[in-house]
């Protein structure tokens, strides 16, 4: 919201209004929130690396009837956004609560088609049947839609899966519609990789501790652990001094030292 609900409060009519757009968590590091100018929608982007492909996605709920100043307001900078964040090789999908139907004035009709045809845009829906069903049953209209533009040289599909038409106890007096996106598949590698040989068993040799080479050994580690010490001084590399100084003091045995194989 853009306004605090200190202020919202204060003011006559339906106020608490917005837009949400979700996604599986198993998604969440393919997905980029589109900077939101609006609270009449908002959108995200999805990239897979993987099978080249690009999704922008934005759910919109546009001015009702009556409001037709502010509609083509609204268009405008949803059609503004979708041409900032837009690519010409991502599918570009927008679920809205249009406000829009055959019942509406004509430059709210036409700046609906307009938006349309700019993006090539059409409709998961494959019939007239209402989306909206007025609370009181007073009238019904198809306002809702999940608009879609896929370039020809992608692999993505959309299709229409459900209509679910609620019953007029549902407060809000819009019907649930469903759409599928079918997305490429993960290539698979042509040639598997081996790895059955990229690790090796890590035996650290056992030194053979004796007087006669202690002071060797000693002067030595003593010599590699200060210069390590003046070399690697950030607190950052603390954990990597101690893998060092542990490494250090295995060679230094070893070197100063008979050793023999662990059992």
């Amino acid at each position: 919201m853009f306004t605090h609900a200190e202020d919202l409060m204060l003011e006559p009519g339906p106020v608490w209004h917005g837009t949400a757009i979700g996604w599986k968590k198993s998604i969440d590091k393919d997905i980029s929130k589109l900077p939101i100018i609006s609270d009449r929608f908002c959108g995200v982007k999805y990239v897979d690396k993987n099978t080249d492909t690009s999704v922008i996605a934005y759910t919109a709920y546009l001015p009702t009837s009556g409001q037709d100043d502010y509609f083509l307001e609204i268009i405008s900078l949803l059609e503004f956004d979708i041409s900032q964040n837009n690519d010409d090789d991502s599918v570009l999908i927008v679920g809205t609560d249009s406000n829009v139907s055959r019942k509406s004035s004509k430059r709210r009709f036409e700046a609906m088609q307009k938006f349309l045809d700019k993006f090539s845009m059409n409709t998961i829906l494959t019939s007239q049947e209402p989306t909206f069903h007025h609370n009181k049953q007073t009238s019904e209209s198809q306002v809702d839609h999940i608009y879609y533009f896929i370039p020809a040289k992608s692999a993505i599909k959309m299709k229409f899966k459900e209509h679910l038409c609620l019953n007029s106890e549902n407060i809000s007096s819009h019907d649930v519609l469903i759409g599928d996106i079918i997305l490429p598949l993960v290539k698979e590698l042509s040639v598997e990789e081996d790895y059955s040989s990229s690790y090796t068993p890590f035996l650290v040799k056992k030194p053979r501790w004796n007087e006669s080479g202690m002071d060797a050994y000693q002067g030595e580690t003593a010599r590699i652990l200060h210069g390590m010490c003046e070399n690697y001084d950030q607190v950052e590399l603390i954990p990597t001094l101690c893998e060092m100084f542990s490494r250090a003091l295995v060679i230094s045995a070893e070197r100063n030292f008979e050793t023999s194989n662990p059992c």
